[in-house]
């Protein structure tokens, strides 16, 4: 490839952005050719070889438009009593384990998981209720994981709270099954 036509390319590019940026208008451009055939642009003509001014098209502008500007960050506190914010729970549904599954005898840990629309919001917590006893401190997580369980039957619930401990949502109740292995007692 020619490098020539490359170079007058970047030249008017680079002549045009300062033109444009400057606001100012800009300087005359001058073309020379030397003997040899090589072209040549500068802002100031050579006295001892012929050039000729070169006229380049107006820029194409676009004036900046501005974003939006950010709403102001304020505390509910502050603004609005927190009960008035509160948006009522569509679903609190636990997703991990499946009703009726069954924990093969290999896996030591049963991972809980708890599906909110909308998320989990300010101030509220989770406790999760293991076969009828809460299993963690009321938190901001929706998952834990149950470890070491006994064989049998299991049940597992959640409640969201607010942070006057009131039941604002509760998740169906999950029964699952865990298995374990127990070699036969006596035998020989």
């Amino acid at each position: 490839m020619n490098a020539k036509p490359l170079l007058l390319l970047i030249f008017f590019t680079a002549m045009a952005i300062t033109a444009g940026t400057t606001g100012l208008h800009a300087a005359p451009i001058y073309k020379t050719v030397d003997e040899h055939g090589n072209v040549t642009f500068t802002d100031s003509p050579p006295a001892d070889q012929e050039s000729e001014k070169v006229e380049l098209r107006p820029i194409n502008t676009q004036q900046a438009t501005l974003p939006p500007p950010k709403p102001e960050i304020t505390s509910s506190k502050q603004t609005q009593d927190p009960k008035a914010e509160e948006v009522p729970y569509t679903v609190s549904r636990l997703v991990e384990p499946l009703e009726g599954s069954t924990v093969p005898t290999g896996q030591r840990d049963v991972p809980v998981r708890l599906n909110l629309v909308p998320p989990l919001q300010e101030g509220h917590s989770v406790v999760f209720y293991h076969n009828e006893s809460a299993e963690n401190p009321p938190g901001t997580s929706t998952h834990i994981t149950l470890r070491n369980l006994i064989r049998g039957e299991h049940t597992i619930y959640a409640e969201i709270w607010d942070a006057n401990s009131k039941i604002k949502a509760k998740s169906q109740k999950v029964t699952f099954y865990v298995q374990r292995y127990h070699p036969k007692m006596g035998k020989k």
